[in-house]
């Protein structure tokens, strides 16, 4: 028993330092150049006009393609109910 105690607490140890080695590593943000800028589609509003969450994408997108990070843009999306293609 003292055995199986020993090793769930070895990997409760494990899974603990290694959750915390993630938390570390996505708060530094290491900015460097890049071949591509993806930007995931959102929803478009029936008007034709991009979600608050998707224009904030693209405002992003844009300034770090102004800022010389990366040469090209790739915009996904699908065609929503809408009737709007997200990428146009």
């Amino acid at each position: 028993m003292r055995l199986l105690k020993l090793i769930a607490a070895l990997f409760a140890g494990l899974f603990l330092l290694s959750c915390s080695l993630l938390v570390v590593a996505g708060c530094s943000d290491k900015q460097a150049a890049a071949d591509l800028i993806v930007v995931p589609g959102n929803t478009v509003a029936p008007d034709g006009q991009p979600s608050p969450r998707l224009q904030a994408r693209l405002d992003v997108a844009l300034a770090l393609y102004r800022a010389h990070r990366a040469p090209l843009i790739f915009v996904s999306g699908g065609l929503g109910k809408e009737g709007f293609d997200e990428a146009v």
